[in-house]
């Protein structure tokens, strides 16, 4: 299903739902450059093409004001940012404000974009998740 199909058939369902679709390749293939054709390579022998690559991200407009996301930052992390599988879960974990000891701020590609309202959300929640666990 292509993105746009997936947009309309949100907006149809859930007209006004804080909702959005993030979609990420499972890995890259090299496709002749450095002189390989295959796919799978360890990460530490891969070449980039293998492991960077595409993501997309759609968020409706309820969904960024819910979730104080700025969205000049969103439009400008497609130019800035090079992510790859590592950035995933972590992302999700922050787009979702999961609390677990496991999320690293670092990591989460819309990190910059978070009001500093959800920034010190997930760090209280991230704290609390740790003196569980402890």
């Amino acid at each position: 299903m292509s993105l746009p199909k997936a947009v309309e058939l949100i907006n149809y369902h859930m007209p006004s739902s804080p909702s959005g679709v993030l979609y990420i390749s499972d890995h890259g293939e090299s496709l002749g450059e450095h002189g390989l054709f295959l796919h799978g390579m360890p990460k530490r022998l891969a070449p980039r093409e293998q492991f960077t690559v595409p993501e997309l991200l759609w968020l409706s407009g309820e969904f960024k004001e819910t979730h104080t996301l700025d969205n000049d930052c969103l439009g400008g992390l497609a130019k800035s940012k090079i992510l790859s599988q590592d950035n995933f879960s972590h992302t999700l974990l922050g787009l979702l404000s999961v609390s677990t000891g496991v999320y690293n701020e670092h990591l989460d590609a819309l990190s910059d974009c978070y009001s500093a309202e959800h920034k010190i959300q997930m760090s209280s929640k991230r704290s609390i998740a740790t003196d569980k666990q402890g």
